[in-house]
């Protein structure tokens, strides 16, 4: 009995000693500081992922508007190019229409604006992999780059004139228009759902 008597009262001076000394509210305020600087980092990681993802969601909102134009604009420049073309030669072969007015453009301006269309893509698609959970928007581009694929190109270099748009023309282009018309639709409801995300 002694002894737990001599155990209590140890407990006792140790207990009102730290007390005393305000060990236990330095202890307590120690660990709070801990907790804190835990969860300030962590959402401080969460914060910055967050707005990572916003800066690679706002660019992939620039270059797929920049990716449409593009693929339209280098359309377009293949069938005046080609127009151009087939124009000059029937002049040497003196079978043109007289009112046909022949441009400048060549299919060399086409290769141009090609090689610039295909970096968009590129840098385009490294950021949507970068991002993740875009296959749908991806396969959308993929449909419209198919626009430009060698059939499609060689059925209006074989009959594009200034004179009137073939239907060759009137194909492609169509194709061109509907592709269009799915990838922004899709990518505007995409785009929405992980704005959304990540703003809530």
């Amino acid at each position: 009995m002694d002894f737990l008597n001599y155990i209590n009262h140890l407990v006792s001076v140790i207990t009102d000693w730290l007390i005393s000394k305000q060990v236990i509210p330095i202890i307590l305020t120690l660990v709070t500081i801990l907790i804190t600087v835990h969860y300030n980092r962590k959402n401080y990681r969460a914060n910055l992922e967050v707005r990572s993802k916003l800066e690679i969601l706002n660019s992939i909102n620039k270059l797929i508007a920049k990716y449409i134009v593009e693929v339209d604009n280098s359309l377009y420049l293949f069938i005046k190019g080609c127009s151009n073309n087939n124009d000059k030669q029937l002049a040497k072969l003196k079978l043109s229409n007289p009112n046909v007015v022949v441009g400048k453009i060549t299919t060399e301006d086409y290769d141009l604006k090609l090689a610039e269309t295909k970096k968009i893509k590129t840098e385009l698609e490294i950021n949507m992999e970068t991002y993740g959970n875009c296959e749908a928007i991806l396969d959308d581009m993929e449909k419209l780059w198919h626009v430009l694929d060698h059939d499609n190109l060689q059925k209006i270099s074989e009959v594009a004139t200034n004179a009137e748009h073939s239907e060759a023309e009137k194909e492609v282009s169509n194709k061109c228009e509907i592709a269009q018309k799915r990838l922004k639709d899709d990518f505007k409801e995409w785009y929405k759902n992980e704005f959304d995300k990540l703003t809530k």
